[in-house]
């Protein structure tokens, strides 16, 4: 079979492949558009308490996940995802923000805070948490242990077993979101279509904005910052109040959406070449 290009999720795979072809094809390497997130709902317990909020995202363990499922070629992601480097928190202030660090201090300090957060937000009494993988994610033969992996990463956290892994389709997720009905969700969310973030951050927080699925509505802190920045022609000025806007989204444990980060994946060009 003639083969343009290829791809696949396990890295080892694609670099095998081009190896075995190292005369007649290169590689290249390249972030995915389609960043990867946790969703809670706000109107289902424990999640209507922004402190259970909260510690979902201390808790999650996003270095892991790109360690574990995509043998470390990615890099967290703020609510601006990295790709959007223009308006992106930088990889340095997040190494140093709760829910982001890697340092094994600085983790334990983050599940620490996160388990305090859960016990006093009554989560623990809770009960069985199912936590949504897509089924097209957990498909692929190298991320298969995704919905075990993110349980055990909450489970872990939070000195517990009340978390369990399921898959489901998009055709039911998405339609639950918009319904505001889902149970928390892990894989891909909507793809990335332009380099500017401020769209984006209106799109996902701005008051009755219908992607806005969390229901958050801050005029002071998000709606007119986020306006000041869109009409400002000054570049540095729109992304500082960008910055700034992000940073109390962090504060608030991304009000449920829990960005955790874009990936790379490499891609095998053939030139022509038969495979």
């Amino acid at each position: 079979k003639q083969v343009d290009s290829f791809s696949d999720p396990d890295p080892a795979t694609t670099q095998a492949i081009q190896e075995a072809n190292a005369d007649g094809s290169f590689l290249k390497f390249a972030g995915v558009a389609n960043t990867v997130a946790a969703y809670t709902n706000p109107l289902r317990a424990p999640f209507n308490d922004p402190r259970a909020v909260k510690a979902i995202d201390l808790a999650l363990n996003r270095r892991q996940l790109i360690q574990q499922l995509h043998n470390g070629l990615g890099k967290v992601s703020g609510p601006v995802a990295w790709l959007q480097e223009g308006w992106a928190l930088s990889q340095e202030q997040l190494e140093t923000t709760p829910g982001y660090r890697s340092d094994g201090s600085g983790r334990e300090a983050d599940v620490a805070e996160a388990n305090k957060l859960w016990q006093a937000a009554g989560g623990a009494d809770a009960g069985q948490i199912d936590w949504v993988v897509a089924e097209t994610w957990a498909s692929r033969s190298s991320w298969t242990i995704t919905p075990e992996l993110v349980a055990k990463i909450f489970n872990d956290a939070f000195g517990t077993g009340q978390f369990r892994g399921i898959t489901k389709s998009y055709g039911e997720i998405i339609p639950s979101w918009f319904a505001k009905d889902f149970d928390a969700f892990f894989a891909w969310i909507p793809n990335i279509e332009i380099p500017d973030a401020r769209a984006d951050m209106v799109g996902a927080f701005g008051t009755g904005s219908p992607t806005n699925i969390w229901g958050v509505s801050d005029p002071a802190n998000i709606d007119e910052p986020l306006e000041r920045a869109i009409q400002s022609l000054d570049y540095d000025e729109a992304y500082e109040i960008v910055k700034g806007v992000q940073e109390f989204v962090l504060e608030n444990g991304q009000f449920g959406r829990h960005i955790a980060y874009n990936y790379v994946v490499g891609l095998i060009r053939f030139n022509g070449h038969i495979c």
